[in-house]
């Protein structure tokens, strides 16, 4: 029973920790994989980060 809970509370974890890290790799929650409009103060609006061309 004990290997059970273990085996539980490893995989939750892994869970959390994989979308932890994808929200801060993508800086959203959505995962249907459609294109998120992204707000101007977080740098993404308009074409995301590195389109500062002169």
């Amino acid at each position: 029973m004990l290997t059970a809970i273990l085996i539980t509370f490893g995989m939750t974890a892994f869970v959390v920790i994989l979308a932890l890290r994808s929200f801060l790799e993508t800086g959203s929650d959505h995962v249907d994989g459609d294109k998120v409009p992204c707000d101007a103060q977080d740098g993404l609006a308009d074409g995301g980060a590195g389109d500062d061309k002169p």
